[in-house]
């Protein structure tokens, strides 16, 4: 791999952890609600399918 390219994937690593921690972080702050009004999805103004499929990349 060249020089680049490792700067590349350590930034992409870099976002994907920074990522899983704000949706944590989300859940935790609305005591793990995932569906409905003040659920984790509307903290990052998605709709709740989108924050759950992002969730399941993160397996």
């Amino acid at each position: 791999m060249s020089e680049p390219d490792l700067h590349i994937s350590a930034f992409s690593v870099d976002m994907c952890l920074r990522e899983k921690i704000d949706i944590e972080k989300a859940l935790q702050s609305t005591d793990w609600k995932n569906y409905g009004t003040g659920d984790a999805a509307e903290f990052f103004n998605l709709k709740a399918t989108n924050l759950f499929c992002r969730i399941k990349k993160m397996e």
